[in-house]
């Protein structure tokens, strides 16, 4: 199962989301990529595991490497904070309008 895991996510990295940016580049669509935040306690269980840290900071890289650095946005990292999800990775539904407020506040001013 995690052989088919990676896989996917090989094929999402280098073929979509590649050709997503050359897409939106060619046809001056403006986007943002967002990293939205996880629970607490899922964010210290990934910190503290070795090969989660790891696969975290490499998604990451990559990302900062694909994209200008004003078209992404980590809401780990952010002043922005929701602590109410459904499980450790998705957030509820209460934190959305807050979340897509900051979206929309950073892509008006991501050139300034």
């Amino acid at each position: 199962m995690d052989c088919y895991r990676l896989l996917i996510w090989q094929f999402f990295e280098q073929f979509l989301f590649e050709n997503y940016l050359v897409l939106s580049k060619k046809n001056h669509i403006s986007f943002i990529v967002i990293k939205p935040q996880v629970s607490f306690s899922m964010e210290r269980m990934i910190l503290e595991n070795q090969i989660l840290k790891k696969a975290y900071y490499n998604w990451e890289d990559k990302i900062q490497n694909l994209i200008p650095r004003t078209q992404f946005i980590d809401f780990s990292k952010s002043d922005y904070a929701c602590n109410t999800f459904v499980d450790g990775s998705h957030m509820s539904r209460e934190c959305y309008d807050p979340m897509l407020f900051e979206i929309l506040i950073n892509f008006e001013n991501r050139n300034e």
